[in-house]
């Protein structure tokens, strides 16, 4: 086991092994497989506040909702949260998005 640090520009995967040695992985030469990190459990708070961007005649203002008025977008909320989890756990299956993190 061990922690991706980076890929160079010839493809090596550098990995700081959890043994504290260090040692490159080449793809085709080396077997090696990535596990995605540990799923996080993220709870809604109440009394909590959302606040969101409004476009209006060109300038941006921000809207501050109270806890009443944002549980009634509870199920957006949610939503959301769930659609970048997936496109986070999408990323981090994908070899190419490796070395952009």
């Amino acid at each position: 086991m061990g922690t991706l640090e980076r890929i160079d520009d010839a493809g090596t995967f550098h990995v700081q092994w959890d043994d504290g040695r260090n040692l490159g992985l080449v793809m085709g030469a080396d077997s090696f497989s990535v596990l995605s990190p540990p799923a996080q459990t993220q709870k809604l708070y109440m009394p909590m506040t959302a606040t969101y961007y409004e476009e209006e005649d060109g300038l941006e203002t921000d809207v501050t909702m109270d806890s009443r008025e944002a549980a009634e977008y509870a199920p957006q909320i949610i939503a959301a949260l769930q659609k970048e989890r997936a496109q986070m756990e999408r990323e981090a299956d994908s070899p190419e998005e490796a070395g952009r993190a």
